[in-house]
């Protein structure tokens, strides 16, 4: 069937031979970059790999891509990008649904609600009341209080409820009536710790024959929703386990924190987690279905001790510190194969994000900037920044590269199965695999203001380096360093020109062998 040159999105009659190939329009503005540092525009489309190029984010911009990776293909259509249209009828449906009364106006995607953990019994109620009085007035009631403490698994987003509302909303202490609700004090600090303090009253009587013993030995995983919460904007995730009692309730054993660089912790500054690395791991035979907390808990152990090993061995790499705070799974699904027609299972596939932290900034900014941040607390410059791109490298060669690290990653599985606490090791039996990773430049839409703020003080103090530099050595050699970059651009240039002639007048199909982008940090796409 011909396919007509009006059809959108498609070649048609460009080139009869390859009529169904999707057209790829790019305009200049997706490809040319801004810089402040240069006060100049920078082409990020590169022709310099021996390998040929890679269609990016660049590329893609303006188009709906499906990313069918089971079968191999990519769809590609036209977005029609109109965003007026789409927000009247995003702001109708949320107004129908009720949603922007907490949402607010501007907010036009679906609002998030906090979600807690388990709650542990913090202090109870016996534990907060005076029982000496009864020695005077046997019949009497007794006032005090209750502490229950949740962990925040995920926080709010979009307008989403709060973790205060949802905890408010989710109590089930027996003294939990409506009096003491309105006298209830719920809060949640910054390590994401909620915590809600509950009027109650005994009687004498109550509080001498309640007895409550540890039955943690006889009771298995009644109180199991012991791991680490979500990663908060002070870079700190908080556990709270408990046991189980014979009074019904879990009660609060102890409260941990750990360092995290993932998820929000640069929310408020993109300095303080300038670059990722993603990675996806292959598992073959493994179960995905049986993957549980404990499971991923023992994965971000195990991963975290293995790259920190690796890279210890680098010189200047030394004083490294890398925990499994500075990880995450993003995704856990399972690995089918593509091989000639079939798609059978092969086992499980695990998409992990490492955090690649400045240690340069304090703990005490961070926090300060996590209480206040509306405020430029946090800062950092382009040069600064760019130790940081070369650990993210680092790590991805690492990852790359196998070799000895996927068998210390296959011991390591194995050394810490005691996590699993006997539930169903997916590890066992499998050795890992590194199907790709790749580097990533942080984007927060939070944080990126005081970044650019940084990075502008960055440019200012480059100059004063270029200025102080400016010796006639200094210049001689600059001088030389341009001439060599410039031959090498005119050599590019005429490659570039020759690849598009050879390919011409089906330029659109062959770009996809000769382009390269990036954005002037480590981001492979």
């Amino acid at each position: 069937m011909d396919v007509s040159a009006e059809t959108p999105g498609l070649v048609g009659n460009l080139d009869p031979s390859n009529s169904h190939d999707v057209l790829l329009a790019v305009p200049s503005d997706h490809y040319m970059e801004f810089s402040p540092m240069q006060n100049a525009y920078i082409s990020r489309i590169y022709v310099t790999e021996n390998t040929g190029g890679v269609l990016g984010a660049n590329v893609l911009q303006g188009h709906d891509v499906l990313f069918d990776w089971e079968n191999g293909r990519i769809g590609i259509a036209r977005s029609l990008c109109e965003y007026e249209t789409i927000m009247v009828e995003k702001e109708h449906e949320l107004e129908q649904s009720g949603y922007l009364d907490r949402a607010g106006k501007d907010e036009t995607a679906l609002p998030v609600d906090c979600i807690l953990s388990d709650a542990s019994l913090s202090t109870s109620c016996l534990e907060s009341v005076d029982s000496q009085q009864c020695n005077h007035e046997p019949n009497s009631k007794l006032a005090g209080f209750e502490v229950w403490k949740r962990v925040v698994r995920f926080p709010s987003s979009l307008g989403g409820l709060e973790c205060e509302e949802v905890a408010r909303r989710i109590s089930f202490s027996p003294y939990n009536n409506i009096d003491n609700v309105k006298q209830s004090h719920i809060g949640c600090n910054i390590f994401g710790v909620c915590q809600e303090e509950i009027p109650c009253s005994i009687s004498c009587d109550e509080a001498n024959r309640v007895y409550q013993a540890d039955l943690s030995g006889s009771i298995v995983d009644k109180c199991g929703d012991q791991f680490f919460g979500a990663c908060q904007t002070s870079c700190t995730q908080s556990r709270l386990t408990s046991i189980p009692m014979d009074d019904g309730n879990c009660h609060e054993e102890q409260v941990t924190t750990r360092p995290c660089h993932v998820g929000a912790c640069s929310r408020n500054s993109l300095c303080i987690v300038p670059f990722m690395v993603h990675a996806v791991f292959g598992f073959s035979g493994s179960d995905a279905t049986a993957w549980t907390r404990y499971t991923e808990e023992m994965f971000l152990v195990a991963l975290s001790q293995t790259l920190k090993a690796s890279i210890l061995t680098i010189p200047g790499k030394e004083n490294i510190e890398f925990g499994p705070g500075d990880i995450r799974s993003l995704m856990v699904h399972p690995w089918k194969s593509t091989d000639g027609s079939t798609h059978a299972e092969r086992g499980m596939k695990i998409i992990a994000e490492i955090g690649i932290y400045n240690s340069r900034i304090s703990q005490s900014d961070i926090l300060s900037q996590s209480e206040h941040p509306d405020d430029s607390i946090i800062s950092c410059t382009e040069l600064e920044l760019v130790e940081y791109a070369k650990l993210a490298l680092t790590i991805n060669t690492i990852l790359q590269d196998g070799g000895t690290f996927l068998q210390d990653l296959s011991d390591a599985f194995d050394f810490h199965k005691g996590i699993l606490m006997g539930h169903t090791n997916v590890f066992e039996g499998s050795f890992p695999q590194i199907l790709t990773s790749w580097t990533i430049k942080s984007v927060n839409s939070a944080g990126s203001k005081r970044m650019a703020e940084g990075l502008e003080d960055g440019a200012w103090s480059f100059g004063k380096i270029v200025e102080i530099l400016s010796s006639a050595v200094f210049m001689s050699l600059l001088g030389y360093i341009l001439l060599v970059f410039g031959a090498v651009s005119l050599i590019i240039t005429h490659y570039e020109k020759k690849s598009l002639e050879r390919f011409r007048p089906s330029t659109h199909a062959s770009l996809s062998s000769i382009i390269r982008y990036e954005d002037g940090y480590p981001n492979t796409v």
